[in-house]
């Protein structure tokens, strides 16, 4: 036994109104993406070693990262994306030697992480970037247990 709240509900029509499903988007429009962008930059890269949770309040969101340095380097960035791929990439922390602390990120998400570093402008070159590092796959946990 079936119970319809309006009479017009118990007809075909309703069954078919119920069927049609609205279109679905096209999809979000394609990201920029900086690091294949800067494949194309003239200095060799760095090698990106790790990360290292802080020793205090680990709440997912922190990390130090460590990378090999450039004797000539004037300053590091870290670039964070979602893809793996580089596609939507941010520079999320600006640092003049390894170890620094990157913040803003999600615990439980994998995310991607690259090094690039800028030169000092010399009176014969400009400042010049480096091609991105290796790639580095996180997923940070929330071990904060004093929330």
């Amino acid at each position: 036994v079936a119970e319809y709240e309006r009479p017009e509900d118990a007809t075909e029509g309703a069954i078919i109104r119920n069927r049609k499903r609205l279109f679905l988007s096209p999809g979000p429009k394609e990201l920029p993406n900086p690091i294949a962008e800067m494949a194309a930059n003239p200095l060799e890269p760095i090698t990106l070693l790790g990360v290292k949770d802080p020793d205090w309040g680990y709440d997912g969101t922190r990390v130090h990262v460590f990378f090999t340095e450039k004797p000539d380097a004037e300053s590091y960035q870290v670039w964070v994306a979602a893809y793996p791929d580089g596609r939507g990439a941010v520079p999320l922390a600006k640092m003049v030697r390894s170890g620094g602390v990157v913040g803003s990120l999600r615990p439980a998400m994998k995310l991607y992480l690259w090094v690039t570093y800028s030169t000092r402008a010399q009176a014969d070159r400009p400042s010049q970037a480096s091609r991105p590092s290796n790639r580095l796959e996180i997923e940070l946990v929330d071990a904060f247990g004093q929330k």
